[in-house]
């Protein structure tokens, strides 16, 4: 829609502006295409554990991108996409891969996968995610903690509950990543 243009053309411009971006951006955008149309990137989990216990009561997921190369970092990685309007088609590969891992590790217990507002604010990342619960049906949308991370702010708070109303229906839970930012 045009709000989102251009909100994604003013950041492209700071970005620009505040020399984030190099000249060469768009060699920058082709590198980032390639590595998603590739699927290359890691998705670690990490436990979380009862300290007393030592039960494992979670996983985290952790994204990395391909080593020594300037998108290894997730921070990197991530805001790179972001300036490359590549968010939203990153984060559902990272969902991708994080469904794939809980597949073949059958993990059972409560999964915390980062994303942002702006990426569940869009439609096609809801109906991928319901894909990719049909694809990999080890995975079950209870034990899915989506992590909001403070990347983005969230504009419209209203709009939001609905949305995440809509994944709730489905078994999804939320969580705030860094609720202090």
């Amino acid at each position: 829609n045009t709000k989102l243009a251009l909100s994604v053309a003013y950041h492209y411009a700071q970005a620009i502006a505040t020399k984030k971006v190099s000249a060469n951006f768009s060699h920058t955008r082709r590198e980032l295409s390639d590595i998603m149309d590739k699927e290359n990137i890691s998705v670690l989990a990490q436990p979380i554990m009862d300290l007393k216990s030592g039960e494992i009561f979670g996983w985290e997921m952790l994204t990395r991108g391909p080593q020594n190369t300037p998108y290894y970092r997730p921070l990197d990685l991530f805001e790179f996409a972001y300036q490359a309007d590549l968010l939203g088609r990153l984060e559902l590969l990272v969902i991708k891969k994080a469904f794939q891992e809980i597949s073949e590790r059958s993990i059972r217990e409560k999964v915390f996968i980062n994303v942002t507002s702006l990426s569940l604010a869009q439609e096609c990342f809801y109906h991928e995610m319901l894909a990719y619960l049909r694809l990999y049906p080890g995975v079950k949308p209870r034990q899915v903690i989506l992590e909001i991370t403070e990347r983005h702010s969230i504009r419209d708070y209203r709009v939001m509950s609905e949305i995440m109303a809509k994944y709730r229906q489905h078994g999804f839970r939320f969580a705030l990543d860094d609720a202090g930012a």
